[in-house]
């Protein structure tokens, strides 16, 4: 803090020429810090009144009540209020995706362990291949099947079950299609309000393609998913929409695919690493499974809190799946502030010590979804994974379970 009186613009010069004409001092993390330290950290920047710009960067859970309910309360802060960055994501989806995706690739460049030059690289981010035609071809004659019948003898929808019908594009587009249309009959049958010449006037093509948009097409695969067994959550930009527009969060999920990536390589040199589409899937809700899992011993009020959010769940599945599709599918998210201070701390021979007792255990080394940690009641595999990447929980240097397991047990990733 001393530096803030003496950091100036006129004291910093190469050759007697200033290098900057104004400084900005960053802070990240401040969370980490105990509540005291926080405390008097903010106390000294407010007082000190430098000419220095400060920026502190730091999560929810280490704002006091007043704080997160009266934004501006406290004196001192030059914006009066915290810069909420989610906020300012959500208003730029496509913005973030990008973001997050430079940031994979640079972690992926930077990995000795692959050639992969990017992460987009690694998954798999369609369904076109010929595993799944057949089953876009049987959803294609059922849902035709249904939308005819939906429709009846009536004019009305004949333009736009000819132009389904004429489609000749490749199986997983045909039946989006047919079950973008279904989803659109049923919005024109349930429209509340409709005109004295409505159902006697046939809606033509150029309409179809009208009401046709982005959130239609997603709502139509989301739909198909469920009623065929088909992957949803799978590619680089549904990662990053999983991740709630929370970059610490992406990365967590990001680096699981990563680590999967690695171990396939490591068991099959030849293998082209990248991880299939369900088994994307199968990697997000396990994760999912597991943050689930935590919330009553990580977060205020958890099991309070967990029956909350199953309700909400059940609403919002059965609201998002009704078959007008009325909410644009994607994903909410509802924070809870983590108890991250009560956490105990970690070590290395601790960690290590949990992963020598499940190899005795079961015959191999523990992954980051190997679950539970019988010998640290309250501990998962999962925590430990995620304390390790952002150096958490007295763990100084960021790593992974499996690189940790590499370098101190010489562990392989067959176990």
């Amino acid at each position: 803090m001393f530096a803030l009186g003496i950091v100036t613009p006129e004291t910093l010069s190469i050759d007697q020429r200033p290098v900057a004409e104004r400084i900005l001092l960053m802070m990240d993390e401040i969370h980490r810090l105990t509540a005291h330290q926080r405390r008097l950290l903010v106390e000294h920047v407010i007082e000190a009144r430098s000419r220095v710009g400060v920026w502190i960067a730091e999560r929810f859970e280490a704002l006091n009540t007043e704080e997160l309910l009266a934004p501006g309360a406290t004196s001192g802060r030059d914006r009066e209020s915290p810069i909420e960055i989610e906020w300012y994501w959500r208003k730029h989806h496509e913005r973030f995706e990008k973001h997050v995706m430079r940031i994979a690739d640079r972690r992926v460049k930077a990995s000795t362990e692959t050639e992969i030059a990017s992460f987009r690289s690694c998954l798999e981010d369609n369904l076109n291949g010929p595993e799944w035609e057949p089953i876009f071809n049987k959803a294609s004659e059922e849902i035709a099947v249904r939308v005819r019948n939906r429709a009846g003898d009536a004019t009305l929808f004949q333009d736009w079950i000819l132009a389904c019908e004429r489609s000749d594009g490749i199986p997983s587009e045909r039946a989006i299609a047919w079950r973008s249309l279904e989803i659109l009959i049923e919005r024109e049958l349930n429209r509340p309000q409709k005109g004295l010449f409505d159902e006697m006037t046939p809606l033509d093509e150029s309409e179809l393609q009208d009401t046709s948009d982005s959130r239609l097409r997603q709502a139509a695969e989301l739909f198909l998913a469920r009623e065929f067994n088909l992957p949803y959550f799978y590619g680089p930009e549904r990662i990053a929409r999983l991740a709630s527009l929370n970059i610490a969060q992406f990365l967590s999920l990001g680096g699981m695919n990563f680590e999967e990536v690695l171990a396939a390589e490591l068991l099959n040199p030849s293998s082209q690493g990248k991880i299939s589409a369900r088994r994307q899937q199968e990697l997000m809700k396990k994760a999912a499974l597991a943050l689930w899992n935590d919330i009553p011993k990580n977060v205020h009020h958890g099991r309070e809190l967990r029956a909350f959010l199953d309700s909400v769940g059940k609403f919002s599945a059965w609201y998002t799946y009704r078959p007008t599709a009325p909410n644009d599918p994607g994903v909410g998210g509802t924070r809870g502030a983590r108890k991250k201070r009560n956490l105990p701390r970690l070590t290395v021979t601790l960690i290590l010590e949990w992963a020598g007792a499940h190899r005795r255990r079961t015959g191999q080394w523990p992954r980051h979804l190997s679950g539970p940690i019988p010998e640290a009641p309250g501990e998962t595999w999962l925590g430990v994974e995620m304390a390790l990447r952002q150096g958490i929980r007295g763990l100084r240097t960021r790593s992974t379970l499996f690189r940790m397991l590499q370098k101190y047990r010489n562990a392989k990733a067959s176990g």
